[in-house]
């Protein structure tokens, strides 16, 4: 037997449809070969030959982020929709593919920057017949990042793929318009199956939850109460009226997103094993849900996109639920941005209790019929240092914290790097740290697996650059390994701990799952002697 030219075939037949999958980051980086002409075909029959304006954005009238008040866009004549794509996403639901071109011989949409008095973009579809609004789509740019929204109208709903189509597109044109790039298009089409829940009746939900506490061998110690406020899932299924809907994790660098098109379908397994145990009947939002929020966060630093769907709030006939792509790491710590979905009553209650690192607040627009309210003006949420304060005040900080360090350890242990950087040379056990100055910013250093924080260059940063190394010095800094990533924890002065992730994995690749708890190389920092 040939090996060299069967063991490949064995291995494809395997894998079966994974093996012709191309990775995202991959995908960005190679050429578009079009030898048929196929992009062309679609360019001509989907945008008229007169129609100059250049991709997402209107035509006519619409400019940068904003559209002008009323503008109709009837049978995608004048709307140019940002280019998605052709790829093998997994439908929304179980009634197949979508055809984006359907809807426009039936429904008209309207794109305006002030509809219902909101600070936003929005859409509005109306039936062609009897101009009654069917489906609404915003983008709300008052908080601290844009929260996308879907409202389920009072009277007949179109049909499952022309409300799938028609939210792609919008979601697609308002990520352009805001400035986000979406080149392979699965940004839009995540945030438009999340969407599309307000279309859905929930009929129940099931999943399989995490254990909040597990021992050695991955033996769970202590569960979700009855009584509790948040719930850590694997996954998590909406069962609904012809339709199910599932959702996961997805990763993007060290940081984890809510995956509303997950490749792979879970299922309840039929015995319980590990930190993993089955539900169903899940008491979440349930009967027709009126309204689904959406929240990109633009704000994390690190990320390969432009912003991670962090949150989703789905306004239902019976209860509100809100999902946050979380972590319980013991009962009473949780951390954003990680590999669980965590499902909330409501998201007063998100806004009162703890997350590591501090959880941003945001306002619903829509309340629990699904009927629109305006956003009161508030100052946004910004992280620390967003205070309007010179560079030079910063500058004075750090080198005020440089002789004070020359003056404790000696220049041995606190020494110039190249290009700026300033190296704390660690003892035997302790913790290593730098700082590098980089004009109006401050990339921190710590720890051995190349964890960061990239901090202002403001006194309030710098201040927290202070308190980080003097939690290094006192020895109150631990880190936790694991396949090409780490994590550090840091205890500040006041009892608080604040943590950074660093990952080195390509892009698209999945995590082990419960990393940070499977492995045993970790380290408790000694302090400098």
């Amino acid at each position: 037997m040939n090996f060299s030219t069967r063991a490949p075939g064995a291995v494809m037949a395997l894998l079966g449809p994974s093996a012709w999958r191309l990775p995202c980051w991959l995908d960005r980086l190679l050429p578009n070969v079009d030898v048929e002409g196929e992009t062309l075909r679609q360019h001509r029959e989907g945008i008229r030959d007169d129609d100059d304006g250049p991709a997402g954005t209107c035509s006519t009238t619409l400019r940068g982020s904003r559209a002008g008040s009323g503008d109709v866009l009837a049978l995608g004549t004048r709307w140019k929709p940002a280019h998605v794509p052709a790829w093998p996403w997994p439908a929304m639901g179980t009634r197949g593919g979508v055809n984006m071109a359907d809807w426009r011989s039936r429904f008209h949409a309207t794109v305006a920057s002030d509809v219902h008095l909101r600070d936003g973009l929005g859409w509005e579809f109306a039936d062609n017949s009897s101009g009654d609004v069917v489906w609404t789509v915003f983008r709300d740019d008052g908080g601290a990042f844009p929260v996308f929204s879907a409202v389920r109208p009072q009277g007949v709903l179109p049909t499952d793929g022309d409300v799938e189509a028609m939210t792609i597109e919008a979601v697609s044109g308002l990520l352009v318009a805001a400035g986000f790039a979406d080149p392979v298009g699965w940004i839009s089409r995540n945030i438009a199956a999340a969407l599309v829940f307000a279309s859905c009746d929930v009929l129940s939900w099931e999943g399989e939850e995490w254990a909040l506490e597990s021992g050695d061998a991955d033996v769970p110690t202590a569960w979700a109460s009855p009584g509790d406020v948040r719930v850590p899932y694997a996954w998590l299924r909406a069962r609904c009226r012809g339709s199910e809907r599932l959702i996961s994790v997805y990763q993007d660098d060290a940081f984890f997103g809510l995956s509303f098109l997950s490749p792979l379908d879970h299922r309840l397994p039929e015995s319980d094993s590990g930190s993993l145990r089955s539900r169903t009947g899940i008491a979440l939002a349930c009967g027709a849900i009126r309204a689904v929020e959406v929240v990109f966060d633009t704000t994390v630093e690190g990320s390969f996109d432009a912003g991670l769907v962090t949150e989703v709030l789905l306004h239902g006939e019976r209860g509100t639920v809100l999902l946050v792509a979380a972590e319980a790491y013991s009962r009473n710590e949780w951390h954003l941005y990680d590999e669980s979905v965590v499902a909330l009553t409501s998201l007063e209650t998100a806004d009162r209790l703890e997350w590591v690192p501090r959880r941003t607040p945001w306002h619903s627009t829509a309340d629990a019929t699904g009927a629109r309210v305006r956003v009161a003006d508030s100052e946004p949420v910004g992280r620390i240092g967003a205070e309007d304060t010179t560079s030079d005040a910063a500058a004075a900080q750090l080198e005020g914290l440089r002789r004070d360090l020359v003056a404790r350890f000696g220049p041995e242990v606190v020494r110039a790097g190249d290009e700026g950087r300033i190296v704390l040379t660690p003892p035997t056990g302790a913790c290593p740290v730098t700082w590098r100055p980089l004009g109006d910013e401050i990339i921190l250093g710590i720890g051995r697996g190349g964890c960061r924080w990239e901090l202002a260059s403001t006194p309030d940063d710098v201040a927290f650059l202070r308190d980080v190394v003097d939690a290094a010095l006192d020895g109150r800094v631990s880190e936790v390994f694991g396949p090409a990533r780490s994590r550090v924890t840091v205890t500040l002065a006041d009892g608080r701990q604040v943590m950074t992730e660093q990952a080195t994995v390509p892009r698209g690749c999945l995590p082990v799952p419960r990393w940070r708890r499977r492995t045993s190389n970790w380290m408790d920092y000694a302090a400098y002697s």
